[in-house]
């Protein structure tokens, strides 16, 4: 897991012996991404650190813009709403993982609340980047999940799947 976040850019991570020690500490599930016609895990998903006001956070790590951003970020949203009673599920970005994740687009944008906004937080790839927390609610995702899902697995394509 280590040396897949630090292939994806997560930022300065600590050393491996501290990573070890705290690994999977607050993580409630873990994913590892693959992409079509990939060989190995092109990202990983984590959903972490539950609070009792119903927030969890998820964590998205993906390896290029051309991945499987958008669908990542939707499975695990729905993942999450799916498996417990949550009002939210935030999410961070640094500048760079907005493309990556697909946030730019106006599949994912109508869901995304963004909460605060930190001024060159993150130092990553050389150089530091604003991040971005946004909020995704229950009742937005409830709203337009059905949109998504059918959007990014059109409902011919899973009825061929099924036939198969």
């Amino acid at each position: 897991m280590y040396e897949l976040l630090v292939r994806f850019g997560s930022g300065v991570l600590p050393t491996l012996e501290t990573f070890l020690d705290g690994f999977g500490h607050g993580a409630m599930a873990q994913f590892l991404v693959h992409g079509a016609g990939e060989a190995g895990p092109v990202g990983v998903a984590t959903l972490r650190d539950f609070n009792p006001a119903g927030h969890v956070a998820a964590e998205l790590k993906l390896g290029s813009a051309s991945g499987p951003g958008q669908e990542t970020v939707a499975l695990v949203v729905n993942y999450a709403f799916a498996m417990w009673n949550l009002r939210k599920i935030y999410l961070h970005a640094a500048e760079d993982e907005h493309d990556v994740l697909g946030l730019t687009g106006p599949l994912l944008q109508p869901l995304l609340d963004r909460e605060a906004l930190l001024p060159r937080h993150v130092f990553a790839r050389g150089r530091h980047q604003d991040l971005s927390i946004y909020a995704i609610h229950r009742n937005t995702w409830e709203k337009h999940a059905a949109n998504v899902l059918e959007a990014l697995a059109p409902a011919q394509e899973r009825e061929h799947e099924h036939d198969a």
